[in-house]
């Protein structure tokens, strides 16, 4: 299980530290069960001497693959400033009507940010609201040019590329891929909200993960609630609740899908575009599929065939 997990993020020439492998084992049926920290410090110490794995740092990592951990920590230090972006961006964004919580994904929420990399949010919006949630925020972040697009710069621009509805928080797109990437993701608003997600979504993801715990000490990154902020909520909820908020709703929804559908990005192969009044999902070039094809090759070069054979989550 420990080599495993370390294989699958060597991928991502991202080292471990113990309690990250710990957090994040990958499932097998066949193998010993850590049920504590201890136990995989334990097993990483004999690891370490045999030298099947090299640690430094805090972090270990294969032989051969050194330079990735002072690589990981100049990208940890760099998340950092990049967190500090998009705080100042989400404390601004209490203010949409609807907007339940914001959590943040990819490379930022697994502290391994690129010098070019963008800020994956996942937002959870109020039932029956989700296209004008995307609307308002799309409009507002587009203003002061802050959006990540389909093509073009990608450097610390927000990627709005999830949506999900507060009554359909279970997800069915499953996979060793997915589930590793929403028991990572980090609170930035509406706390509740996102560990509800992810408590929703535990059961599979213990079909792949050995466990799934909320990281409480992510609320750290979570914005303080500003009463003004508050307010201007909850006058545009007020504003378009009831009926005239509904006609809103379904004419931004209609005008919405069509120019999706229109998107030539929807035609591209290899990723997952759902666009519908529960669930928004733009990643029309996913790399699930080649992240999950590299792993099944190296649990078949190491021998570790229990954790091959691992499947994207239904990709187009």
């Amino acid at each position: 299980m420990i080599i495993a997990t370390l294989a699958y993020h060597d991928i991502l020439e991202m080292p471990l530290t113990a309690v990250e492998i710990w957090r994040y084992l990958i499932q097998s049926k066949d193998l010993v069960f850590f049920t504590s920290l201890k136990e995989v410090e334990n097993e990483l110490c004999r690891f370490v001497e045999e030298r099947v794995v090299f640690f430094q740092n805090g972090y270990f990592a294969f032989p051969g693959r050194e330079k990735l951990i002072n690589r990981r920590i100049r990208r940890h230090a760099l998340a950092q400033k990049k967190w500090k972006r998009l705080r100042r961006v989400a404390w601004f964004l209490q203010m949409i009507p609807f907007l339940s919580s914001i959590a943040v994904s990819g490379s930022l929420s697994r502290e391994a940010a690129k010098k070019d990399s963008d800020l994956d949010v996942l937002l959870i919006t109020s039932p029956g609201r989700i296209w004008t949630v995307r609307f308002i925020i799309t409009v507002l972040l587009d203003f002061f040019g802050i959006r990540r697009r389909p093509t073009g710069p990608t450097k610390d621009l927000v990627c709005l590329n999830h949506y999900i509805s507060s009554d359909a928080l279970h997800l069915p797109y499953q996979s060793l891929y997915t589930a590793i990437e929403y028991a990572r993701i980090v609170p930035l608003y509406g706390e509740k909200g996102v560990w509800k997600f992810r408590e929703i979504n535990s059961g599979w993801m213990r079909k792949y993960l050995s466990q799934v715990l909320p990281d409480f000490s992510s609320n750290l990154k979570s914005v303080p609630n500003f009463k003004i902020f508050n307010f201007i909520k909850w006058i545009g909820e007020k504003m378009l609740s009831g009926k005239f908020g509904e006609k809103i709703e379904n004419s931004l929804g209609r005008m919405q899908k069509e120019k999706i559908s229109k998107n030539s990005e929807v035609q591209s192969s290899g990723g997952r575009i759902v666009a519908s009044s529960l669930h928004l999902e733009f990643h029309p070039h996913s790399h699930e599929a080649p992240l999950l094809d590299e792993f099944n090759r190296k649990m078949c070069a190491l021998g570790l065939l229990d954790f091959s054979g691992q499947k994207d989550s239904g990709l187009s």
